[in-house]
């Protein structure tokens, strides 16, 4: 695939060009290849803890070539990091190849931090969600980062959270007094509680609220020059309230009120 001017570079490189390697024609370590073994990286800073960097680096040139004509212990600049990493992070391993490519997306304690955001605020939006980490952690860090919405969605989609239908409770439910009225009304008797009552004496009224204004739609189609209009009540209209009332009676015909 080239650009539309022939003179300019090539942005991608062509597929024939694309050096592929078979199971007999691995690269050296030094030149790219899978990597060095963990016990040759361990023989390599033992050596260089006990030579020291010049006579490492001595032992290294002066070493019979393998097969692929190079040498078989890594440079002296590797073995130094081998070192810097066994320092910072406790061990000395291969790391995975990645292409040099950073590994976007919410890992670790950010993903930990979004999952008890999301326990106390489940319906936060996303950019809430953005918000919160970078204030809580990401401007922390030396380079602060913003995660983006689909970072957001993809940590939800990681640590099983779905999009589902939600609702809300009153704050009123949760405070001291009406925790411990719900406690006795299940737990004591009459006329405290319902403990000592039968079923069949039981009745469970509700009510709600219904206003006609909600019913009014606020988005319709007209002419480019025109206006939507139709009959419709004016202001908020009255409020209907519906009671209705259960009976747990065998009684069918007053088993139900309305």
């Amino acid at each position: 695939m080239v650009n539309g001017n022939p003179n300019k570079r090539q942005k991608i490189r062509p597929a024939l060009q694309t050096p592929s390697y078979g199971p007999n024609d691995i690269p050296d370590p030094s030149r790219g290849g899978i990597g060095y073994s963990n016990d040759t990286r361990r023989l390599a800073v033992e050596f260089y803890q006990d030579l020291g960097r010049e006579d490492y680096a001595d032992l290294r040139n002066n070493a019979i070539p393998n097969i692929h004509g190079m040498p078989n212990l890594p440079c002296v600049q590797s073995v130094e990091n081998y070192i810097a990493r066994e320092n910072h992070l406790g061990r000395n391993v291969r790391m995975r190849h990645t292409g040099n490519k950073r590994k976007d997306g919410i890992i670790g304690l950010p993903l930990f931090m979004l999952s008890i955001y999301r326990r106390a605020y489940p319906k936060a939006t996303r950019y809430e969600s953005t918000a919160y980490l970078y204030r809580a952690y990401s401007s922390t860090l030396p380079l602060p980062r913003i995660y983006s919405l689909n970072d957001i969605t993809d940590a939800e989609n990681c640590i099983g959270l779905n999009r589902t239908k939600g609702s809300t409770t009153a704050k009123q439910a949760f405070t001291h007094r009406n925790l411990t009225r719900r406690v006795r009304y299940w737990t004591m008797n009459f006329p405290d509680g319902i403990t000592d009552i039968a079923r069949e004496d039981m009745i469970d009224l509700d009510e709600a609220g219904l206003s006609l204004c909600t019913a009014n739609r606020r988005y319709g189609k007209a002419s480019l020059s025109g206006r939507v209009r139709e009959r419709g009540n004016y202001g908020h209209g009255i409020n209907h309230t519906l009671k209705m009332a259960i009976s747990g009676s065998s009684n069918a015909r007053a088993r139900r009120w309305i």
